[in-house]
């Protein structure tokens, strides 16, 4: 039984790496080999309370990945190419990662849903490694030089919404009108 990891309430930009331990043909089994790179990826919602003993995880934060078709690319270079997770805090836990054989699942923040919990500790699941993942860099780069960018560049736009909004104003109410006239003939 592994020792497990603990996600603190509203963690984000995480990604947990588990061994699992069970046998190889009854994920298989379970979790068939798929044309579809997303269905290959995600375990069934009941796969992943089964692995987890928790029914509550967001199977689309999960990924549950055979690591013999990683094939030349291994679960590292998949971290990092994928991921984005630092090379240095992998080479910290190489050994490790290297010594799952079977399947590895990886939780992401988002399957927690923001709550937190123990994870790990049943004997389906050891715990490798827990990584921070960049998010996206909303650092402001400078002022975009373009014209459209400046301020008050957008004032014959606003003119001409108006004057589009008139014509389409006017072309209701000539179409509420013909109805109306087409109905007062009918029902005469």
């Amino acid at each position: 039984m592994s020792a497990g990891v603990h996600i603190p309430d509203h963690e984000r930009g995480r990604l947990h790496v588990f061994a699992v331990n069970l046998p190889q043909a009854e994920i298989r089994r379970r979790h068939p080999a798929s044309d579809d790179p997303v269905t290959r990826l995600r375990p069934s919602a009941g796969l992943l309370a089964e692995l987890t003993g928790d029914g509550t995880l967001d199977a689309q934060g999960a990924e549950l990945l055979a690591i013999e078709e990683l094939e030349g690319f291994g679960l590292t270079g998949y971290l990092a190419e994928g991921h984005a997770v630092d090379r240095a805090a992998l080479a910290r836990v190489a050994a490790r990662l290297r010594g799952i054989d079977g399947f590895a699942l990886i939780l992401h923040s988002q399957a927690f849903g923001g709550r937190g919990r123990d994870m790990g500790r049943g004997p389906n699941l050891t715990h490798i490694a827990s990584f921070d993942v960049p998010g996206a860099d909303w650092t402001p780069r400078g002022a975009i030089a373009t014209e459209s960018a400046q301020p008050y560049t957008g004032a014959a736009t606003a003119q001409a919404s108006r004057t589009g909004l008139r014509i389409g104003s006017a072309a209701a109410i000539l179409g509420l009108v013909a109805a109306a006239a087409i109905l007062w003939a009918v029902l005469r």
